[in-house]
Formats: structure tokens, C-alpha cells, sequence
């Protein structure tokens, strides 16, 4: 079994660690905690109609779903509950345009989007990262593999999904068999902004 290893940095915090297994994670869709300042929910809006905008004219391919929320965790009796919402991708998109402004409001306005990105390390040790093309809008020239869990795309009932989502994740960007994934561990990190 690998050891997990965090580099300790004081914006990052992490939320849960261990051996978790697709059976010992329980998922659960709650209504969302996100508070909404109107004023700025709106300027989010705007912002997202100015994205679409330059994304046209530049021909690019631009995402929206609705994709889920990170709530909240916890353990109890060796199990790992995980608790959701939803959150619209452009909301989420803009809102990490304006991190400034989250900082004044405080985290309880955070987007929180979870991610099925995760790290790849071959059998001989090397870190694998995907090259970002410039069909889509970003700004990101590598990334890790993966995006986000979109309720669009799943519906995330169990811990299973969670990892089926990563393992389908590396099969379709990098095009390994699925066989060939060994080991597939859950960690959340929560990044201060």
C-alpha cells in the first residue's frame, strides 16, 4: 500500500486521509450551504455572458454543467460520508476569477467544486500530466488528468462511482487499460483562498 504524503503548505487543508475504499465511502447529496451575496451572484453572471463572449470569437469550446459541491466529511464507524450539493460549472468558473472578493466574503461563499483530477504515477515512478490544447478556454498550458464531477455526466450515489469516475477518467485522457491501474487513492485537499 502507498503512503499517503501531503506537502504541508498553510493554505492547504486536509480534510481526510487513509485507506479509503469505494465500500467504505458513503456519499449523500445535500441542499446547498453556499451563501449567496445577490449583488455578486450577478456580477458572476455577467461575467460568465462576457466568457461565452470571447470564447466565440475565438473559437473556442466552452463548458457548462451542473457539477457537484463539496459540503462537507466525516467519519464514523470506519466509513467516510461525504456530503454534496450542486453548483453551476460557469458560477464555479467565475468565482475563481474573483478570489479577492471571496477572501472579503469568507469561504461560506466558495464554489468548493470536487474534482475527479487526480495525480498519475507510472510503474517506474514518473508523474504524468496532460498538455492542454487550445480548442477549450483556459488559460492552463498542463493539467492534471481529470476536471470535475458533473452531475450532468454522473450521478454520484456511492463511493464506487467516485472511483469509477477517476479510473475513467485516465482511461479516456491517457488511454491506459483499466486493467492496468493499480491503486486508486481518495484524498481532499481544501485550498484557502
Amino acid at each position: 500500500m502507498l503512503e499517503n504524503k501531503i506537502v504541508t503548505d498553510s493554505n492547504v487543508q486536509v480534510f481526510f486521509q487513509g485507506d479509503w475504499s469505494p465500500e467504505t465511502v458513503i456519499t449523500d447529496e445535500i441542499n446547498s450551504t453556499r451563501v449567496i451575496d445577490n449583488d455578486f451572484e450577478r456580477m458572476l453572471i455577467s461575467s460568465w455572458e462576457d466568457t461565452l463572449k470571447v470564447a466565440k470569437e475565438k473559437n473556442q469550446k466552452i463548458w457548462d454543467s451542473i457539477i457537484y459541491r463539496f459540503e462537507s466529511s466525516e467519519i464514523s464507524l470506519q466509513k467516510l460520508y461525504l456530503y454534496l450539493s450542486i453548483i453551476p460549472f460557469s458560477i464555479r468558473l467565475e468565482i475563481n476569477k474573483h478570489t479577492e472578493k471571496i477572501k472579503q466574503l469568507g469561504q461560506q461563499y466558495s464554489p468548493k467544486g470536487m474534482f475527479s483530477s487526480c495525480f498519475v504515477k507510472t510503474s517506474d515512478g514518473h508523474m504524468v500530466f496532460v498538455e492542454k490544447s487550445n480548442v477549450y478556454v483556459t488559460q492552463k498550458k498542463y493539467a492534471l488528468v481529470g476536471g470535475v464531477f458533473s452531475k450532468s455526466e454522473l450521478i454520484i450515489n456511492s463511493g464506487n462511482d467516485l472511483f469509477e469516475s477517476v479510473r475513467r477518467e485516465v482511461v479516456e485522457e491517457l488511454g491506459v487499460d483499466k486493467e492496468h491501474i493499480i491503486e486508486n487513492i481518495l484524498i481532499e485537499l481544501k485550498n484557502e483562498i
